[in-house]
């Protein structure tokens, strides 16, 4: 299903005409508000999950193409998690996720707009995650549990406000892989900047104006 959900999003925007199309690169910053993980099951009968609500940082790439109305984003970044932890017995610091994410951006959030606006906008993906990044304390060695990196397919949503050069969303991203089985799920608010010194490809695209600097006749 999620497989449908991509090729979805890719086949409608690319069905837009590209002559009114643009592009744009930049990074990825922010940080988890909450962040949970549960890990597959490792035969010791203890609890697998970890998570954190502090200090969960956020760094990565992203791309975008389409048209102020409508683009799709490509993205990817790295969240340390630093006090992330299992609540119920500790068994060692950290948590980490790499999302690797396809989205279908609408309004302020496409990245490509000259005013800012509010917008909002759906994907979805693959993610790598783990838990006890530091190391497993000596009573989880005794007991035998395992902390390995394990995969998730994720749905994300998000809404906020931006333009060509600046967007802040607050999204909600979970995550779940059925086989293990496992899950992961982050809230949190990120922003993305375009690199000020590229210069991407902008076709046919005439300067977006305010619609209150209009004077009716």
């Amino acid at each position: 299903m999620l497989r449908v959900i991509l090729v979805s999003i890719v086949l409608t925007v690319v069905s837009f005409q590209v002559v009114h199309s643009q592009a744009n690169i930049g990074f990825v910053t922010g940080g988890d508000l909450y962040q949970r993980y549960v890990n597959p099951e490792d035969g010791t009968g203890f609890d697998q999950s970890a998570g954190s609500a502090i200090l969960n940082s956020t760094l990565g790439l992203k791309t975008w193409l389409g048209t102020r109305k409508v683009a799709l984003s490509i993205e990817s970044y790295v969240n340390l998690g630093v006090l992330g932890l299992n609540v119920e017995e500790y068994y060692g610091l950290g948590t980490i996720h790499i999302p690797v994410m396809a989205k279908l951006n609408f309004g302020g959030l496409t990245g490509l707009g000259d005013l800012k606006r509010f917008g909002y906008y759906i994907g979805g993906g693959w993610q790598i995650n783990k838990t006890e990044l530091f190391g497993l304390n000596d009573k989880a060695q005794d007991r035998g549990i395992q902390r390995p990196y394990y995969n998730t397919y994720v749905v994300e949503i998000g809404t906020g406000r931006g333009n060509k050069s600046k967007m802040t969303e607050f999204f909600v991203r979970f995550g779940l892989n059925p086989e293990m089985p496992s899950n992961s799920l982050s809230i949190g608010l990120n922003t993305s900047y375009s690199f000020p010194f590229m210069k991407m490809p902008s076709f046919n695209v005439t300067p977006e104006k305010d619609e209150r600097d209009v004077i009716k006749m």
